[in-house]
């Protein structure tokens, strides 16, 4: 079981406190959380975006077209995962 796959259940209150908490948004527009809900209901009991594991979360980021984890994050990801420097611009 990876870190990432503990017993949790994905619910519109856990996606509402997870934006809470990693996007600092006070109150999360109900859309807003549906949206991302959606997304990481397709990942099943794949918590990816909350590994610690960079490049796994540079892997899984960049197939998702919605944003789960800080760019920042991101961005150490892919970096990590091309074992090179990457360029914002890049990115894009």
């Amino acid at each position: 079981m990876t870190e990432a796959s503990r017993e949790r259940e994905l619910t519109p209150e856990y996606v509402m406190n997870y934006l809470r908490d990693n996007f600092n948004l006070k109150n999360p527009e109900v859309e807003i959380i549906k949206n991302v809900f959606n997304v990481m209901k397709v990942y099943g009991n794949n918590f990816w975006w909350e590994l610690d594991d960079l490049g796994l979360i540079g892997f899984y980021q960049l197939f998702e077209d919605r944003l789960l984890v800080d760019f920042d994050k991101f961005h150490k990801g892919i970096k990590k995962l091309l074992d090179r420097p990457v360029w914002t611009h890049e990115m894009g």
